[in-house]
This record gives C-alpha cells, sequence and structure tokens, in this order.
C-alpha cells in the first residue's frame, strides 16, 4: 500500500490482459475483507485486454487439462460460471466510479486442440463486456 503521504493523491490505473484482468478484479474486490477501504487507492481507470469477463470457449484448454488438478480451474472460466458471475457482481460494486475501457478482438481465433491423435482446428471466441 501507499505509505507515503505524497503518493496517496497519485492516481493508479490498472492494465490487465487475458487472465490478468481477472487477478486484478478479485485482488480488488477482496480489499474489503482485508480491512482495507476502496476510497483509499486512488484508481483513476481499468484498461482491460481481451477479459473474459463472461467466461470463454474452454474446449481446447480441456483438451489440456483433462485429469489433471487444473481441469475444476478451467471449468470455472466457462460462460455463465457461478465463479465470474459473482467476481462481476462484486467487482460492479467496486468500479462503479472509475473509467473502464475494455478491448477484445472481433473476429475468431484459430485454436489447436489434439483430440486423439487427429490435431484439429478449434475456432475460439473471448465473450466479453
Amino acid at each position: 500500500m501507499r505509505e507515503s503521504a505524497q503518493c496517496e493523491s497519485r492516481p493508479i490505473i490498472f492494465v490487465g490482459h487475458s487472465l490478468g484482468c481477472l487477478i486484478i478484479k478479485k485482488a480488488l474486490t477482496g480489499l474489503e475483507n482485508m480491512g482495507i477501504a476502496r476510497s483509499r487507492l486512488p484508481v483513476r481507470a481499468f484498461i482491460f485486454l481481451g477479459a473474459p469477463h463472461r467466461g470463454l470457449n474452454v474446449t481446447a484448454l480441456q483438451t489440456l487439462v483433462k485429469g489433471e488438478p487444473t481441469q475444476k480451474l478451467i471449468a470455472e472460466l466457462e460462460a455463465d460460471s457461478a465463479t465470474l458471475t459473482d467476481l462481476n457482481q462484486g467487482f460492479t460494486h467496486i468500479a462503479k466510479d472509475v473509467d473502464i475501457l475494455t478491448c477484445y478482438e472481433t473476429r475468431s481465433t484459430k485454436t489447436a486442440i489434439n483430440v486423439g491423435s487427429v490435431l484439429n482446428e478449434l475456432h475460439c471466441q473471448t465473450t466479453t463486456n
């Protein structure tokens, strides 16, 4: 946290890419639980690049982590998951007076997945706010 008095009023602009955006949102929604008032941070803006705010198509990721401990984590990134819904609701409360810029691709991106011994192309598109 900002301890120096001269730093307290210096604005903060958070910039995140992909899952980093979710980490920013989670960190800030957890401030109140740690006893830190949101007003203590002079956040001026958020810039989110390719953030999966509402989830993403996890088919390619599930193929990579099948049977691994991270499989449950990947499932929580699916569209309309309870985890992302709760995160978005909490973040809306935290960021109500802050500018938010969200940038995302509007064209599908090719992703390679391995199905058996055949490599297939899958078009994935991130869903964002």
